[in-house]
């Protein structure tokens, strides 16, 4: 359910791909509309803001449940993560 009170949202956290610790905790966070409904394919998009700092990163993709669970912490963990290198903090 992508409603209230819970609402259903993809959202992105940075890894930095050396230490492999949290860059950045929290992404911004977009609404899953229309619904994902099972056994079907969706698409959506994701706005993503690199880290401020030049390096080695991974992206990690998820989703959450607003207020009640991020469903990379589960087990299994549902996410999918792409290396990526940031090389300037400029914008062009």
């Amino acid at each position: 359910m992508t409603a209230a009170p819970w609402p259903c949202l993809l959202m992105y956290r940075w890894i930095d791909g050396r230490t492999g610790e949290m860059a950045v905790e929290q992404g911004l966070r977009t609404i899953i509309q229309p619904p994902a409904w099972p056994g079907m394919e969706s698409t959506y998009s994701l706005r993503v803001i690199a880290p401020s700092q030049p390096g080695d990163y991974i992206l990690r993709a998820t989703i959450i449940q607003e207020g009640w669970r991020w469903l990379d912490t589960l087990a299994p963990a549902v996410y999918a993560e792409a290396p990526v290198k940031v090389l300037s903090n400029e914008v062009v």
